[in-house]
């Protein structure tokens, strides 16, 4: 007689008349969140560069695939989740966590490990009427994983599009310039041969038609959208419209409560760094003004600025060059 010598569900019975059950049907997965916690800690103290540095690598510069610090990041990385063994990296290479741990999604598109580590977000927080700003640098090991993984996930899905000839809306990027369009191309800026919106179904619609085309293809059937179907090229243009209403909203909202924040700290000098010509961005918040008496200087100054006017009404602010900020 036959026997079953794996279960694809295991019953543990049940809890306040709830049944519970373990399955398999997860797909990959990993087990190894905690391993954010080890990505910060190199974050913040350097690690993997430190050790790194101990090394000298003597391979041909031209046949290398991994960084020594990818791989020193994989071993301390297992090394610390409790894989104490060389023979488990065969399975952690596939772990996508690890991949991006240790940078190794970002190497594969020629992009480095920190490309995002001087970017500046920015939080508000309103409550009882009063604002505080806080900075936040992007970059953080929660911010690769979302990141990295968006990006494997759309190019991949992209790929997949592209192969069977099926119509999508993709993201292009060719000499600094990005647009969309209905013909797979190369993403400059995120080192990907295509990158399809895909990824967002409840944000954007345009992720919702990538997705019902991906879902035909793999279940064999007909794509509902074909490549030259006018209803994919006015989701394309009411995107476009929609989403520069929105930038405008957001950029507008976060100057509001910029210049809030300042009458709320009766801020009357501020220092500042210059961006290009008069145009200059005020340190700690998200504020970017023009600024007509500042004198011609090399971009990155920091300069002192003096705050001779805020109107709420129409969202500006009125400043003038004070002089250079030493140091």
């Amino acid at each position: 007689m036959p026997t079953e010598c794996s279960a694809e569900r295991f019953d543990f019975g049940t809890v306040e008349c709830r049944a519970v059950e373990a399955a398999f049907d997860g797909g990959w997965i990993t087990s190894d969140a905690g391993a954010l916690l080890v990505g910060a800690t190199d974050r913040s103290i350097g690690m993997m560069d430190r050790f790194s540095s101990c090394f000298h690598d003597e391979r041909r510069a031209d046949l290398i695939e991994h960084e020594v610090t990818t791989l020193v990041g994989q071993r301390v990385f297992g090394i610390a989740l409790g894989y104490e063994d060389l023979n488990d990296h065969d399975e952690l290479r596939h772990d996508l966590l690890m991949a991006v741990l240790a940078g190794k999604l970002e190497a594969l598109r020629g992009k480095s490990a920190d490309s995002n580590a001087q970017q500046m977000d920015y939080n508000f927080h309103v409550e009882d009427d009063r604002i505080s700003i806080s900075e936040r640098r992007r970059g953080s090991p929660i911010d690769k994983v979302v990141s990295e993984l968006m990006i494997f996930v759309n190019s991949e899905w992209g790929k997949l599009l592209a192969e069977h000839k099926a119509a999508g809306i993709y993201r292009t990027q060719s000499g600094g310039k990005v647009k969309m369009s209905t013909v797979p191309g190369p993403h400059q800026g995120l080192g990907v041969a295509q990158y399809l919106w895909s990824s967002s179904p409840l944000r954007r619609y345009v992720d919702l038609i990538n997705q019902r085309q991906i879902t035909a293809v793999l279940r064999g059937e007909t794509p509902p959208y074909a490549p030259n179907d006018p209803a994919i090229f006015a989701a394309m243009r009411d995107f476009d419209a929609a989403y520069a209403v929105y930038n405008e909203f957001q950029r507008g909202m976060e100057r509001y409560w910029c210049l809030r924040w300042l009458l709320q700290e009766h801020v009357t000098l501020s220092k500042a760094q210059v961006l290009r010509d008069n145009l200059v961005k005020f340190e700690g918040i998200p504020l970017y003004v023009r600024v007509p008496s500042l004198p011609d200087l090399e971009m990155g100054s920091r300069v002192l600025l003096e705050i001779e006017g805020i109107d709420l009404i129409d969202n500006l602010v009125k400043a003038s060059y004070k002089g250079p900020v030493e140091g």
